[in-house]
């Protein structure tokens, strides 16, 4: 197990695993909730992505703030992550109907313009009767062969009841190999007022820690924190929003 949260609605911090010793990290230069606001030109592009997105008429919509919201689902995803852009605004098909399945994509590219990490939050309209333990069990099978290769770590995320009503998870985390580099994929489902959340985060290192090595710079930091700390952040901003509507 390597993130746990507290109570979840302290929102917009996570703990994480621990990180290396205060002497090797860097003290960041701005706060963290600047690390989560777009500026304009953010906003602008993600309305471009959305605009351009194959079926996402009718089914998303770019907010003030450039966050993106799912029409279908009410399901709110943030503009950015401290270490993650806004890439896609996934449409899938369901027997279900037009936006029953979608997705909101963000990622970071690195050298060579190669993705470096990624996450995905999926909104999907649960079939009726489906369990959380049916619904994890598909998302895992899912995972595990598109990474044959995959090792379990175990739980990915706890939640530590200590106030407030923390949503029912089920969650992973495996050990993968991409390019002979060892990689982390995390997922996360839950189901929330008929709709199945789904939350895969892949992103470099095998430790299931934080490691900062020394002489990395805050820019660095901010980025490699951030990879470990995505998954529960990501279920932290979305979760109080999917299955409602307006």
């Amino acid at each position: 197990m390597r993130q746990v949260i507290t109570g979840l609605f302290f929102l917009s911090t996570l703990c994480c695993a621990p990180c290396a010793s205060a002497e090797d990290a860097p003290s960041p230069s701005a706060s963290q909730n600047e690390a989560w606001v777009a500026d304009a030109a953010t906003i602008a592009h993600i309305r471009d992505i959305v605009a351009h997105s194959d079926g996402a008429d009718g089914v998303f919509v770019v907010n003030d703030d450039g966050s993106v919201k799912h029409i279908q689902s009410g399901m709110v995803c943030p503009p950015k992550f401290p270490n993650v852009a806004f890439w896609h605004a996934e449409v899938f098909s369901s027997s279900l109907g037009k936006g029953m399945d979608v997705g909101c994509d963000y990622g970071r590219n690195g050298v060579g313009d190669q993705w470096v990490s990624k996450l995905t939050i999926f909104a999907t309209k649960a079939p009726d009767g489906m369990t959380l333990d049916q619904a994890f069990g598909d998302y895992r099978e899912q995972v595990t062969k598109v990474s044959p290769d995959a090792v379990s770590r175990g739980e990915a995320l706890k939640i530590e009841n200590k106030g407030g009503n923390p949503p029912d998870i089920r969650s992973e985390e495996f050990s993968v190999t991409r390019n002979g580099v060892a990689y982390t994929t995390d997922l996360l489902v839950s189901i929330q007022r008929g709709w199945i959340l789904e939350i895969r985060a892949t992103y470099p290192g095998a430790t299931g820690a934080v490691t900062l090595p020394k002489g990395v710079t805050v820019n660095d930091a901010v980025l490699m924190i951030g990879d470990y700390a995505m998954l529960g952040a990501a279920l932290v901003h979305v979760v109080d929003s999917i299955g409602k509507q307006p």
